[in-house]
């Protein structure tokens, strides 16, 4: 067993009698407050999902003290929206939903937010903001917004799924920010993607400190003790105080890098990113092309599907987000963050170039040194086969490539 499993498989009673282990827990929450601006941390939310929900809920019970929203006949009235431009991440859609909230969309041309001012009401609880936005681009119209909700009587949500390219540099409390959610399985050092594991912390202003999840790691008489007694709480969000093994992880990537190397990060990922970026030729469509690109971008391949250069990625091991951001409807999208060097960007960007240099039919038998060949897709979506033993036993057995 691995010193991460043994961390992983502590009982929460275990924990609880662990002031070791608690301590460097909070001192966990204190490196992510004054990263980020916020004077106060929850570790207790599994994903970045979580967090987001975490965080909606929050917003709603502190209007809901104030009298300003309400429930009635199932539904959310009075302070009662949350705005969320199209380029946010899905999950904000569907937490702002699951926390009774009307969702109301915010337009977005050429990869930036466009026309969100008859949008901002009294009726507006928070605005959701991904900065920089899902395109990799810096949101102009982002400070603007934030003052407005503001000035309505609403809070601005940051989401930290983008953090790669602030680290150490701007923190979202500066920006006016009041409540953060970060994801330390992209950010801090745990593996992105693959389902786990998970970890999406939570900061907030002092005047929201109150509604935190329980149970609280805080300190008394110069130890750290878990603290289940806060009567304003929204109470837990999920047993224990979070996954111990990514924010154990968090904490030693911290410590390792120290502020300079953090802030180093930062200015790496957004050199891969916009590296990469200048090695597309004119068969690509870039949004607001003028404008740099932080830690991410995504484009689209003119005259081919998105889904077919995925698909030819796959031979060289490469998988891209494809369909994402929705405007894009063939859009791909690449996160080199701070850990790619130069070779394996050129390489990436190789094969991207030679993947649109194909034909329409040759893409369409691709990928073609993959484990597996071209699936049907709606088979795949309906009846998934996910371990290699069913694959084998299955209709589609002779689709393995050897």
């Amino acid at each position: 067993m691995t010193r991460w499993q043994r961390i992983a498989d502590l009982t929460y009673e275990q924990l609880k009698n662990d002031s070791a282990l608690l301590g460097l827990l909070l001192e966990l929450q204190l490196y992510l407050a004054e990263l980020t601006g916020m004077d106060a941390f929850t570790l207790a939310p599994k994903a970045g999902s979580q967090g987001e929900l975490t965080a909606l809920l929050m917003i709603r019970k502190y209007f809901e003290e104030r009298g300003e929203v309400r429930e009635e006949g199932g539904k959310l009235v009075g302070r009662n929206q949350i705005l969320i431009p199209l380029t946010a991440h899905g999950s904000n859609l569907a937490s702002a939903a699951m926390a009774g909230f009307e969702v109301i969309r915010l337009p977005v041309k050429d990869g930036l937010l466009s026309g969100w001012e008859s949008a901002v009401s009294e009726k507006v609880a928070a605005v959701m903001l991904t900065v920089p936005n899902t395109y990799g681009l810096y949101e102009p119209a982002a400070p603007d917004l934030v003052r407005a909700v503001h000035a309505s009587g609403g809070l601005a949500y940051y989401d930290g799924a983008n953090m790669n390219s602030l680290l150490g540099l701007y923190r979202p409390g500066d920006m006016g920010f009041d409540v953060v959610q970060l994801n330390l399985h992209k950010t801090f050092a745990s593996p992105h993607g693959g389902g786990g594991p998970g970890a999406g912390p939570v900061g907030v202003k002092r005047f929201l400190y109150d509604y935190l999840p329980v149970p609280r790691i805080e300190e008394k008489e110069g130890s750290a003790f878990l603290n289940e007694n806060a009567p304003r709480s929204i109470g837990r969000i999920s047993e224990g105080v979070g996954n111990l093994a990514a924010l154990v992880r968090a904490y030693c990537y911290v410590r390792l890098l120290g502020p300079q190397g953090l802030a180093d990060v930062a200015r790496y990922s957004v050199l891969n990113s916009n590296y990469a970026a200048s090695l597309l030729d004119d068969r690509f469509y870039l949004p607001s092309p003028g404008m740099p690109r932080k830690h991410e971008f995504a484009f689209a391949a003119k005259g081919k599907r998105a889904s077919d250069v995925a698909k030819y990625l796959l031979s060289y091991g490469y998988a891209p987000s494809v369909h994402f951001p929705p405007e894009l409807e063939e859009s791909l999208m690449i996160e080199f963050t701070e850990t790619e060097g130069r070779q394996e960007i050129e390489e990436y960007m190789s094969a991207i170039l030679e993947a649109v240099g194909k034909s329409d039919e040759e893409l369409s038998r691709e990928p073609s040194g993959a484990s597996v060949s071209r699936v049907d897709e709606v088979r795949a979506a309906r009846k998934p086969i996910v371990t290699y033993s069913a694959l084998l036993s299955s209709d589609l057995k002779d689709k393995v490539v050897s």
